[in-house]
């Protein structure tokens, strides 16, 4: 299993999303090349309030950038990952 990580929160410009090796300590960089091809593909969604997806972004990489410059200010949804694996988390977009 792995993690998800997501910065900066609140976010005004791009919201980075990485695929984290679980074993490493949450202030250290992502170390992606401890995992798998198959574990560092990912796939993040974020929502607006009324659940409409905003924007989606696929990577195979373990690192997925997501401009946020045209969204109005307010709260998100952001999921990441698919079954057991799914992470959501409350995004604050500022300008």
């Amino acid at each position: 299993m792995y993690s998800y990580r997501s910065a900066p929160n609140p976010v005004s410009d791009e919201l980075l999303v990485t695929a984290a090796d679980p074993d490493q300590p949450t202030d250290a960089p992502a170390r992606l090349s401890s995992l798998t091809a198959d574990s560092a593909a990912l796939e993040t969604t974020l929502y607006d309030n009324y659940g409409r997806p905003v924007k989606t972004q696929h990577s195979a990489h373990g690192q997925a950038m997501l401009n946020v410059r045209d969204l109005p200010n307010g709260l998100y949804h952001l999921r990441t990952g698919h079954g057991k694996g799914l992470v959501t988390e409350h995004i604050q977009v500022i300008h």
